[in-house]
């Protein structure tokens, strides 16, 4: 705090001070830190079920889509079920190689878009987390059409 504001606080302090039944308080907080909840090996968990289940918004950008990784993941939201099980949500980053035309001649692309998800996660008999379901994944396309 600033020599400055802290006269003007202590000025405010007199001027309640000198009134009848009032009394001054200064309270200060800090904000809490924001916490980073970390998932081992959430990019490989949700590359995996990408591969095997290729998201439609994408397999309308090209003749021909390939998953070539999934990045940035970000867990915003964690809940504990149970014991062993979790529910996520957040988003991520999903690069894509994009082909057009026949598989000879076509022209290929990598891209990435941003995708949220809601998972449900437990922990298998070596207490490693393991992806029990997608509840929901939405790749956003939008900036295809841009």
């Amino acid at each position: 705090m600033t020599p400055q504001k802290r006269e003007q606080i202590s000025g405010l302090g007199d001027y309640v001070s000198a009134q009848k039944n009032y009394k001054f308080l200064v309270v200060v907080a800090t904000p809490p830190k924001p916490k980073k909840i970390e998932i081992p090996n959430l990019d490989e968990l949700l590359y995996e079920y990408v591969v095997n289940h290729f998201p439609d918004e994408l397999n309308s950008l090209a003749s021909l889509a390939r998953t070539e990784n999934v990045v940035d993941t970000s867990v915003d939201e964690l809940t504990v079920l149970e014991e062993g099980r979790f529910e996520a949500k957040g988003n991520g980053t999903v690069e894509v190689e994009l082909q057009y035309g026949p598989t000879n001649d076509g022209s290929l692309s990598d891209d990435s878009f941003p995708f949220t998800f809601e998972i449900k996660l437990k922990q298998n008999e070596q207490n490693e987390l393991i992806l029990e379901e997608v509840v929901q994944l939405h790749v956003d396309t939008s900036s295809w059409d841009e």
